[in-house]
């Protein structure tokens, strides 16, 4: 407790002295602050406390980005966090990160294409907020620096979160501090799930929501020593232009969550089964071109419903298995093949000779199979079944199957 003590003494004293902000510290030629008898004073006891040497001129990893750290830099952070939270609560966290094996942090992703007025509850952890409601005091401070009009970049509209546990890793010239372990120390399971809960809210509406992701990040939270803001980005393709911009309500929100728990459900591979479908359903709603969004909407036909590389009569096959899916009457089933058929044949023009005629049924058609894929994949969800036996299936043709 006397030792304790006098290393919050000495940080008392090393944040006297220290100017309110200098970010960056060359450890080869620190500021006069950080070489005063105080602060290498407080270093000594940090090397000793880290027995670890997690800050010995090593990597600091947090998802897929690593960040060079040295007891300058912790001393600069732990000058700021003084400042904000009193020296002995800093300390003390400090200690805790030296002492821990995994540490909290949020995983973030940046949507466009959707508002929202308040924090939205997703279910399984997953949070939907306002871009101003961004999770952790190290991103709301760059957050304030983002959203220039000027430049060339999309600005989202909101942010799927969701809070996880992070892997403790650092890495010196000499060795890995932390042994490889079993388990998603990247934060990509993390990252997968909040993009599984964008494309249930996407389909949450019979006309879609056309919501993209922008941007993914790994933000530990403010209470540990992580350096150099402690984030990881991701930048993610981005099929701009978005036709428009929804604001979400409660019915959109009810449904997003049902379809989420559900398709959380499934099994593993009939997760990765359906999730392009849904990946492609979403990106053919986001684009105005009729000749892309025909591409996209291909893709999530043919995997919709020919699964497993089936050959021949794909035209036949893929507008009769639409037909069964989407329920009806055998007249409103023959309709429905026929315009598929259409739809097929659209689809492949876009693909082959990357144009299309420009008339008001072109456009038509396209939204109407993009409603046809969007209730199939409902349907899946809900009856928690993603694989036919099609072969039984086209020889019966019963009532009972459709979604």
């Amino acid at each position: 407790m006397q030792d304790l003590d006098h290393l919050i003494g000495l940080l008392n004293s090393v944040v006297a002295i220290a100017p309110q902000r200098e970010h960056f510290i060359d450890p080869f030629d620190p500021p006069a602050w950080a070489k005063s008898m105080e602060s290498q004073q407080l270093i000594e006891r940090l090397s000793a406390a880290d027995t670890e040497r997690l800050f010995e001129s090593a990597l600091q990893r947090i998802g897929n980005h690593a960040f060079a750290v040295d007891y300058y830099r912790l001393l600069r952070w732990m000058v700021d966090r003084a400042r904000e939270v009193g020296s002995q609560q800093c300390v003390k966290e400090v200690f805790d990160y030296f002492d821990c094996v995994d540490f909290s942090a949020h995983a973030i992703l940046f949507v466009a294409g959707v508002h929202c007025d308040h924090v939205v509850d997703m279910g399984q952890g997953i949070t939907l907020a306002p871009i101003s409601l961004v999770p952790t005091s190290r991103m709301k401070a760059i957050m304030a620096h983002a959203g220039d009009t000027r430049m060339p970049t999309p600005i989202p509209s909101a942010v799927l979160t969701r809070p996880f546990q992070q892997r403790k890793r650092h890495w010196s010239q000499s060795k890995e501090t932390r042994t490889t372990e079993p388990g998603d120390w990247l934060g990509g399971e993390v990252l997968q799930t909040l993009d599984d809960a964008r494309l249930c809210l996407s389909l949450s509406d019979q006309e879609l929501l056309a919501i993209q992701t922008i941007a993914s990040t790994m933000s530990a939270d403010d209470h540990f020593p992580m350096l150099e803001f402690g984030v990881s980005w991701g930048l993610h393709s981005f099929r701009a232009p978005i036709s428009f911009s929804r604001r979400i309500n409660d019915a959109n929100v009810g449904v997003a969550r049902t379809l989420f728990d559900q398709f959380v459900a499934l099994l593993p591979e009939d997760r990765t089964h359906i999730r392009i479908p849904m990946e492609k359903i979403v990106e053919a709603a986001a684009v105005t071109d009729w000749v892309r969004s025909a591409v996209e909407l291909r893709v999530a036909l043919e995997s919709l419903l020919l699964p497993d590389g089936d050959k021949g009569e794909l035209r036949y096959r893929l507008s009769t298995r639409a037909a069964i899916l989407g329920g009806g009457s055998i007249e409103e089933r023959r309709d429905a093949r026929k315009r598929m058929t259409k739809v097929y044949d659209l689809c492949s023009k876009a693909v082959h000779t990357g144009r299309l005629p420009g008339n008001n049924q072109t456009g038509e058609l396209l939204r109407w199979a993009r409603q046809v894929v969007r209730n199939i994949i409902c349907g899946m969800l809900r009856k928690q079944v993603v694989r036919f036996n099609w072969e039984r299936i086209e020889l019966r043709a019963p009532n009972t199957i459709a979604v």
